[in-house]
């Protein structure tokens, strides 16, 4: 993997603005939001995949098993996302880069994920990779390895984000033409409006 793009799946959230229910097991088409998430990133041309996992760690982990997912528990994932960066690249310090995903983020396809990885591959490798939609900076984000240090103390709910906002230079855009990298789930009546179906009806 030392030449490779690992894939990293943050999927430790609490969904406290969602309520009682984890958004990640909200169901559409018959699968939860994990697995749509999870199935997409597998389907890329990443190599390696790992999923950080939360207070739901025992179900998320069963509905990954299938998929060739590694799993780390992060432990402070009530501190926010930045905890589950930090655990997530600690495990993948072998990588030349890591595509981190958002588990809330399940309409983002495969082959949108691969193009980011091609765009990262033929870059000179030291600069983050986001995609743009419409000109608008998305998700998921290639992290490379020289960066790895810089957020080996992250903490709170920010993940790379807040630096490459300070780095612009240090920033590749990616035009995808993929919508679903500017769209993610933060309140239920977000996901029942896109027609999510709550774990507990």
């Amino acid at each position: 993997m030392a030449d490779g793009v690992a894939g990293l799946l943050l999927a430790a959230g609490s969904s406290t603005r969602v309520g009682t229910d984890n958004k990640l097991l909200y169901t559409k088409d018959g699968a939860t939001m994990l697995w749509h998430s999870a199935t997409a990133l597998r389907g890329s041309a990443v190599s390696g995949l790992l999923a950080v996992t939360g207070p739901d760690h025992t179900i998320v982990c069963k509905q990954l098993q299938e998929l060739d997912f590694n799993h780390a528990y992060n432990p402070d994932h009530e501190q926010g996302m930045g905890s589950s960066l930090r655990v997530g690249l600690a495990c993948l310090q072998e990588a030349a880069a890591v595509l981190v995903c958002l588990a809330d983020m399940p309409g983002v396809q495969s082959s949108t994920l691969s193009a980011l990885i091609n765009c990262w591959q033929h870059s000179n490798k030291r600069r983050f990779v986001v995609p743009l939609f419409d000109g608008e900076q998305g998700n998921p984000v290639i992290i490379p390895a020289v960066f790895f240090a810089k957020f080996s103390q992250t903490n709170g709910d920010v993940g790379a984000r807040s630096y490459m906002k300070k780095n612009p230079d240090s920033v590749l855009g990616c035009p995808v033409s993929d919508p679903n990298v500017l769209i993610d789930y933060d309140t239920r009546e977000e996901l029942l409006a896109a027609g999510w179906i709550p774990p507990n009806g």
